[in-house]
């Protein structure tokens, strides 16, 4: 059998809920990186069995460069009912930021107020870890008046030298979307835990995951 073959009969091995569902996941991966296209995990990605969609998060989080051509699967995971489907796909769309449609960085940007801690945490450093040109590409493609000029103003804090300013915000706003582009900000310059505990009051454990001690 080729490497597609392959690694079809590994999603199918996960899908029926054989015995070594790990190995197979290891198999599908191989044979990706060897050259089976990678929409073969798509009956994963898909099912109606959330634990079978967690193997498949893993896989696509793995994918780096070859998840480019999932493109429409990845829309539809950034807001799949399950987490780590949906922080799989932040990955994704990280990996792939300059091959994926603009509109992909906006869904996460748009999410991020509605998420859980962990995909607020997946949030922050996918900003932070963005080029640059990348989040300017997806903010200029906003057909929000407002909100693109909402987000470039939030994108200030990148451009130029950290302030008090860009911590005060950090600490106020940690749980909407201006207080993600501060701390992403403060991630990029690699911001000292200490000084930021100093002014977080409260012991915020976003902040405490983001700058770990």
């Amino acid at each position: 059998m080729n490497e597609f073959d392959n690694a079809r009969q590994a999603v199918k091995q996960i899908i029926e809920g054989r015995a070594g569902a790990n190995k197979a996941l290891e198999s599908i991966l191989a044979m990706i990186n060897k050259g089976a296209p990678a929409h073969v995990i798509r009956p994963l990605l898909a099912h109606h069995d959330d634990s079978i969609v967690k193997y498949a998060a893993y896989i696509l989080s793995e994918l780096g460069s070859h998840g480019s051509t999932l493109e429409k699967d990845t829309v539809l995971a950034l807001t799949h009912h399950v987490e780590e489907l949906r922080s799989a796909a932040i990955s994704n769309v990280l990996a792939n930021s300059d091959s994926f449609q603009p509109s992909l960085i906006l869904t996460v940007l748009r999410n991020y107020e509605h998420e859980s801690d962990r995909i607020k945490l997946d949030t922050i450093i996918f900003i932070s870890r963005l080029p640059i040109d990348d989040l300017y590409r997806a903010i200029a493609s906003s057909e929000s008046h407002d909100e693109k000029a909402q987000l470039e103003l939030f994108m200030a804090p990148m451009k130029v030298a950290l302030s008090n300013d860009t911590v005060l915000m950090a600490l106020t706003f940690s749980n909407n979307i201006r207080g993600a582009f501060a701390l992403a900000a403060l991630k990029r310059a690699r911001y000292a835990l200490d000084a930021l505990r100093r002014k977080n009051n409260k012991s915020d454990p976003l902040i405490n995951s983001l700058f770990p001690g």
